[in-house]
């Protein structure tokens, strides 16, 4: 059985040229895979090559792919988070031609509350060209933190 995901604007906060994966084509509790296609990346080609780290944002998106996945199935928006910091970044093999189908897989390590922490890896056919661990935060919805301040200072009234 072949998994039929959202298509990627309706699951990540990024529009337009912004984006950059493709499509999701695995997602579970735990981890997400996305392709991204160098060629989509038009803002970032320079002679037909894209700097390697790019890779940096494929894996971002992804994380965002997953997360959006997971507030989508529990009724949640899609929103906007951020990568925090990045521990460990690795690049193998120089930049990207914009010929490049790059399959991207993060997988979560770590998480509590808005913080997660997802190693990541992107690939060109089955070679390894980067691997990174992000951590990244997602902030709750105004709305959600006004409601729970008016609880609070009706409690302490």
């Amino acid at each position: 059985m072949v998994a039929v995901f959202p298509e990627v604007e309706e699951i990540i906060p990024h529009r337009g040229p912004a984006v950059l994966i493709d499509r999701v084509t695995f997602h579970d509790e735990n981890e997400a895979v996305c392709v991204a296609r160098v060629a989509k990346c038009l803002s970032y080609l320079r002679d037909g090559r894209a700097d390697a780290a790019l890779a940096l944002e494929f894996m971002a998106q992804t994380v965002a792919a997953h997360v959006g996945l997971q507030n989508r199935w529990s009724g949640a928006v899609p929103r906007a988070g951020y990568v925090v910091s990045v521990s460990t970044m690795k690049f193998f093999g120089g930049d990207y031609s914009a010929d490049d189908v790059l399959t991207v897989r993060v997988r979560l390590s770590y998480h509590e509350g808005p913080v997660g922490r997802f190693s990541g890896v992107v690939l060109l056919d089955s070679t390894k060209r980067a691997e990174g661990t992000l951590t990244v935060f997602e902030p709750p919805l105004a709305g959600r933190a006004r409601q729970g301040e008016e609880q609070m200072d009706d409690a302490g009234k």
